[in-house]
């Protein structure tokens, strides 16, 4: 049985990928650890932004940061967050190929003789 704790866990959950730069901040890490620079210029976001959102993604555990010398490295906590924004991705390109044929099949109807 699923409790309503779950349902909220998992509304918080979503709640911290409901941003686009942090989804942006989540697809630069995909490619593995990187810095708030790095981060910052793969992105286009700026540093101190980049550096906001990671401390969300990081109070809810979807990313982790480890310092390195100087700089702090940040990391995808589990593989499954990245498999996320792909079946995201995936229902929204469906989403959009049934929008686009039932415009396509607005038009060609405007287009017909009645």
């Amino acid at each position: 049985m699923t409790t309503p704790e779950v349902f909220q866990l998992q509304a918080e959950f979503c709640q911290r990928m409901s941003n686009a730069s942090r989804l942006q901040v989540l697809n630069a890490l995909r490619s593995g650890p990187s810095c708030v620079s790095d981060i910052a210029a793969a992105t286009g976001i700026a540093p101190s932004a980049v550096s906001r959102h990671l401390a969300v993604l990081r109070g809810g555990g979807l990313v982790a940061a480890e310092r390195k010398g100087q700089e702090v490295v940040y990391a995808i906590v589990n593989p499954k967050v990245a498999e996320i924004c792909d079946l995201m991705r995936s229902v929204l390109a469906e989403q959009l190929r049934l929008r686009a044929s039932v415009a396509e099949a607005f038009e060609s109807d405007l287009s017909q003789p009645h």
